[in-house]
């Protein structure tokens, strides 16, 4: 029968009912999504040497003949050792595996076998634990193997050897980069990227093939950015009028003073606010740099023209220290709404006061986590700020900025990631950038 890549998993050999329900539980159910399930590292097998010219600490391929094979118990008794010899034209080397008794069946001596590990110097020289494969073929030794996650009863073994036979579908893959793309940037077509990521001939196709599904992954945000700012540029947004007067007592009254690069940021988020399209703007900074009073002005900017705020934070522990930082600085009441906690600024409420105050326009800053996200939240805010943007998913971002449906809320991302190299001193880490 003819494999392709929508052809079952359970068509793949030695991928039995067991197999099937292991690999599904990892998202894999046919063909094609085992070509996408890409290792997470690799062992380098691929020299080939002699096993009278072996080296302690070298990782290796040795190819030659079982001389011998015998189990023994260790000092302690609760390991059995298995010891052997192989030979070929250059010398001998030791074998030891640890509690493989079955060898003794099935490695009968005379069997010429290729085997892959690293080389133990501490007790001669020796192999230990190394990988058994018949000579010729070449999936687990002698090459840059791949290692994947593992779950219920797959095998490593069992995996990489369905996953060789799958790649034979890899032509059916349709590759959807323009050519002169490929071209310009000399990466190889998606097929061969991907037989590159799975059994690579060597550390520059790997590299390659690597290089050209990380683009792929990251050109493929970009389009999906690209399609969420057309979107919303399509619809109508909560212009926040500037007002100036309030900004100015905003600032003094906080407990210090702002630096240059925090009244710059803040004037820019601002601005974009007033505008006639939503803003859709990164704030970078350092750990400490300032960021929350960044976001605390302009929350509150649009507070004091009459919209909502909706703070997303990754975990409890960050929403929970954002909460006290804005009851603090909005001095006002600020809505925490995480799976475990729900506030009224410092009062702890049940999840139906606080959705009630929600609800009824009595909390217009909530701050809380993926619990926001929930369909039972009814949030219509008019800015929307992403702490650590990156821990969360695009499609999460997406669901929340599409939450109020005609109206396009101002998005505000936070990160303390660099994405630009700013020539910078302590008191001008924090930067604003317009996406």
């Amino acid at each position: 029968m003819a494999i392709h890549l929508n052809s079952s998993v359970s068509e793949l050999p030695g991928i039995g009912g067991k197999a099937v329900q292991d690999l599904k539980n990892l998202g894999v159910s046919s063909v094609k999504d085992l070509l996408w399930y890409l290792p997470f590292r690799y062992d380098d097998f691929s020299k080939v040497t002699g096993a009278g010219k072996v080296r302690s600490g070298e990782m290796v391929t040795v190819i030659g003949t079982i001389q011998s094979l015998a189990s023994r118990p260790s000092k302690n008794r609760k390991v059995k050792l298995v010891e052997g010899v192989i030979a070929d034209a250059t010398g001998e080397l030791k074998v030891v595996w640890f509690n493989q008794e079955y060898l003794e069946r099935t490695l009968p001596v005379g069997s010429t076998v290729s085997l892959a590990g690293r080389v133990d110097g501490r007790f001669g020289l020796s192999l230990v634990n190394p990988i058994i494969e018949k000579s010729g073929a070449q999936v687990h030794t002698g090459r840059i193997v791949p290692i994947y996650g593992l779950t219920g009863s797959l095998t490593m073994r069992r995996l990489r050897e369905a996953i060789n036979v799958a790649l034979c579908c890899a032509d059916e893959m349709a590759e959807w980069l323009p050519e002169e793309v490929i071209e310009h940037e000399s990466y190889p077509s998606l097929c061969d990227a991907l037989r590159g990521v799975h059994f690579p001939v060597s550390q520059q196709v790997l590299q390659a093939s690597v290089a050209r599904l990380k683009f792929d992954e990251l050109f493929l945000h970009q389009l999906l950015f690209a399609h969420v700012r057309s979107e919303r540029a399509k619809r109508p947004v909560h212009s926040i009028p500037i007002n100036e007067e309030f900004l100015r007592v905003f600032v003094s009254a906080l407990p210090f003073q702002l630096t240059n690069a925090q009244r710059k940021a803040i004037w820019e988020i601002v601005q974009d606010m007033a505008g006639t399209s939503s803003m859709n703007r990164l704030l970078e900074g350092d750990v400490g740099s300032g960021k929350t009073v960044v976001a605390a002005a302009a929350c509150a900017s649009v507070l004091d023209a009459g919209h909502t705020v909706v703070y997303l934070a990754p975990t409890e522990i960050l929403a929970s220290q954002q909460h006290e930082a804005f009851c603090r600085l909005l001095k006002k009441p600020v809505g925490l709404l995480t799976r475990t906690q729900q506030r009224i600024g410092s009062e702890t409420v049940t999840k139906d006061e606080l959705l009630n105050a929600i609800r009824l326009g009595r909390i217009r800053c909530v701050i809380g986590t993926h619990a926001i996200l929930e369909d039972y939240v009814e949030l219509q805010p008019a800015l929307v700020i992403v702490d650590e943007q990156h821990r969360f998913g695009v499609e999460q971002r997406h669901a929340l900025l599409q939450r109020e449906g005609a109206v396009a809320p101002h998005l505000l991302s936070m990160t303390a990631r660099r994405f630009h190299v700013l020539l910078r001193s302590r008191s001008t880490v924090i930067s604003s950038f317009r996406f």
